[in-house]
């Protein structure tokens, strides 16, 4: 409508049909069941502006409903807001980040802060919004319910403010409050000793309430210059600086109607820890990743609902540096260091002792220990800030899948299209990573990477699949023609019906059906993520049995392991892995044909921490062995003879192997040795029907440093074999 240039409001108007969106109304009736009510008949012109006046930090959003139909209309009316990429928190007024039914009730406005940015949503003047879902940095909020008569038209309006931090943004909230005071409070932070300003750091602003509870006003971040600033309404306030996540001293300070004053804030002491990382070569430089866990004990830590990040195994601060260096800052301890690089590589663990304005140093080299050398390994569901639920930035998950040991660098964000392979070539990792383009087709059925795909800027979410008002079956029909080579794999099956494939149709393991919506199942997809994150111990219950099921069916599904890692600190990527068998292990040399035919063969071992060498031949030799998806017809001697090789980091605990038959354990060996070989040995047998077969690992220990909290296990997709010599396959259940 207008682009400013006039010196006037900006102005971008969007009109289109009304409609029910059946897949905002599938997640309601998941998560928040009590806000689903049939809209029934809609008949609503609807006319949404965007305004952006001159010199305004708050855009205005204003949405008009007429009322076209035939009678009055009860309405309900939501806000739903994403906010995607910069690394935020929550920011409930006086409370901070809240979760869960914490996060419900009414608001005067909502908060998103980060070091580099903050936001603020907020209704008309003297408003309150209700806060229905909190999910992450995805909002539903419920302005108003009111009665429209027929031909009746209303407008409703609510708006974003945006400052350099989340005082900023505050500041453009209150200026739109009727008689609104304020004074201010500005000042430096201060290096302890060199007394040089300090960039970056938060500033958290807190107040005594009249009940004598400490609220949470807000906070400011010190800029380039070491400066901040907030506005605030008259009253006394402390602020406060963490390191690290914990506090230092805290600064009074008590501030009048239209008062300003300058506050300089010196930060807690530092001091810092150089590290470098390169192969067992000593030379050249390695992704790896690096934990510190404090000795010393802990003084007084900011509460979580100050934003407080978490990080697994009891660490202070975890970093991912591509290049293999790190300078680290650090509150004067003791601590101890470990650097790892996936559970396939040796780890180095160090406790050093940091000096305030002092650096200690650690050089550290990694060998690889479990050999892949036909291998490369993938996690084939990662998120980064292109999905609404994540905030990692692209930079940051690439640095993590390389210090993980991943060489396939596989993007899969929600209805979003992302190509890593400008960052990976930007951050030097060629050799290293390759990028493999894909989407997580988000639908009200189920989740299905497809993978891999073309990135076409040129259309919508660049190329994202426009599913909309398809069925399972007609959908996958629609990203095969689009993609002729992709593999379409289902994501945690099991689950929310509304996110889980299996779930949402009723597929019965035992008839192989899906019984609750027979007309949406369809069987053409060629993976299952049989494993999600830390899913292993539920896996073999659930999704275990299903792919069980499936194989003994005939149908050739390949199954994955990935771990949908939305925070690279939480969630880390890797864990489990897929390695696809290709040949060799460099990244460069793949073709996209090459990985999706691997991928279709069925040669992927799903790893949690140990590495399977499954072959079978009918000779006892290995020379004459075949592998993952293959098919061994049997000769007139009727042996069949399994080479299982398993190997493991020390570190790693397995305590049992399973030989799996046609989804049943046939055999099981326990595992207690702590070397990389735990188990090398060629197993005979003497089958009578066809049968397929697998190997599984597992332990009960977690894995550490590696992937704290996490179960270490390993299985392997199947070999076939063929008994009456007809040269197929023959499955158990016909």
């Amino acid at each position: 409508v207008n682009d400013g240039s006039d010196g006037k409001a900006a102005v971008v108007r969007f009109q289109g049909k009304d409609e029910s969106l059946a897949l905002l109304i599938a997640y309601i009736k998941a998560f928040a069941p009590s806000m689903a009510q049939d809209a029934g008949e809609l008949n609503f012109k609807v006319v949404t502006e965007y305004r952006l006046e001159p010199k305004s930090h708050s855009l205005e959003i204003r949405v008009s409903l007429t009322n076209t139909g035939s009678r009055y209309k009860d309405i309900t009316f939501s806000e739903i807001a994403f906010f995607m990429g910069d690394g935020l928190t929550n920011y409930f007024p006086n409370k901070g980040d809240r979760n869960g039914r914490s996060a419900l009730g009414d608001w005067p406005y909502h908060g998103f802060a980060s070091p580099r940015v903050g936001y603020v949503v907020f209704p008309e003047a003297g408003g309150l919004f209700q806060s229905l879902v909190k999910y992450k940095t995805v909002l539903v909020g419920l302005q108003k319910s009111f009665t429209l008569e027929k031909n009746a038209s209303k407008t409703l309006v609510w708006y974003v403010a945006v400052g350099k931090d989340l005082a900023a943004a505050q500041a453009a909230y209150r200026r739109k409050q009727p008689k609104y005071t304020f004074g201010t409070v500005r000042g430096r932070v201060l290096d302890p000793d060199s007394k040089k300003p300090l960039a970056g750091m938060v500033v958290y602003i807190e107040q005594t309430q009249s009940d004598g509870k400490t609220a949470y006003i807000g906070q400011a971040v010190s800029q380039d210059d070491g400066t901040y600033s907030a506005e605030l309404p008259p009253g006394n306030y402390t602020l406060r600086i963490a390191r690290h996540q914990e506090w230092g001293k805290s600064t009074k300070v008590t501030l009048k109607k239209k008062e300003k004053k300058t506050l300089d804030i010196t930060a807690p002491p530092n001091g810092k820890l150089s590290v470098t990382i390169t192969r067992d070569d000593g030379k050249t430089p390695l992704p790896a990743k690096i934990s510190i866990v404090p000795m010393d004990k802990r003084g007084a830590s900011i509460p979580y609902s100050y934003g407080k990040r978490s990080y697994a195994g009891g660490a202070v601060f975890q970093s991912y540096p591509h290049t293999g260096k790190a300078t680290i800052s650090l509150k004067p301890g003791r601590y101890r260091v470990t650097i790892t690089r996936g559970f396939f590589y040796g780890q180095h663990q160090e406790e050093i002792t940091v000096k305030a304005n002092e650096t200690a140093t650690i050089t550290a080299s990694l060998k690889q220990e479990i050999e892949t050398k036909t291998y490369l390994s993938g996690d084939f569901h990662v998120h980064a800030h292109g999905s609404p639920d994540s905030q990692d930035s692209n930079q940051a998950k690439v640095s993590a899948m390389a210090a993980e040991g991943m060489e396939l660098a596989v993007s899969t964000d929600h209805e979003f299209v992302t190509d890593y392979q400008p960052t990976v070539n930007a951050m030097g990792l060629q050799k290293h990573l390759r990028a493999i383009i894909g989407e997580e087709v988000t639908t009200n059925f189920g989740h299905f990477n497809a993978y891999p795909i073309l990135f076409r800027p040129e259309l919508v979410n660049n190329g994202a699949f426009q599913w909309y008002k398809l069925l399972a079956p007609a959908m996958f029909n629609l990203i095969y023609k689009e993609a002729p080579n992709t593999i379409i794999q289902l994501n945690h099956p099991r689950g929310a019906a509304a996110g889980s494939y299996l779930s949402y149709v009723g597929y019965n393991n035992k008839t192989g059906k899906a019984e609750r919506k027979p007309k949406e199942w369809s069987w053409n997809f060629q993976a299952v993520e049989v494993v999600n994150g830390n899913g292993f111990t539920s896996a073999l219950k659930s999704t275990l049995p299903d792919w069980y099921s499936m194989l003994n069916r005939g149908r050739r599904i390949t199954a994955m392991g990935n771990s949908d890692s939305h925070n690279m600190y939480t969630s880390e990527v890797g864990y489990p892995r897929s390695l696809v068998q290709l040949g060799n292990n460099d990244p460069q040399k793949l073709t996209l044909k090459g990985l999706s035919q691997a991928l279709k063969q069925q040669r992927v071992v799903v790893s949690g921490g140990a590495m399977i060498k499954f072959k079978a031949s009918t000779t006892g030799e290995t020379s004459t062995a075949v592998s993952l998806g293959d098919l061994l017809t049997l000769t007139d001697t009727g042996k069949l003879f399994l080479h299982i090789k398993v190997e493991a980091h020390p570190t790693v605990h397995l305590d049992k192997l399973q030989i799996i038959k046609n989804g049943k354990v046939l055999q099981e060996k326990k595992l207690s040795a702590v070397t990389l070989t735990r188990f090398d040995q060629t197993i005979e047998l003497s089958p009578t029907k066809d049968s397929w077969y697998i190997v599984m690992v597992s332990g009960k220990k977690p894995l550490g440093s590696v992937s704290p909290g996490s179960r270490p296990f390993a299985f392997t997709n199947p070999i076939f074999v063929d008994t009456n010599k007809n040269k197929k396959f023959d499955p158990p259940i016909q």
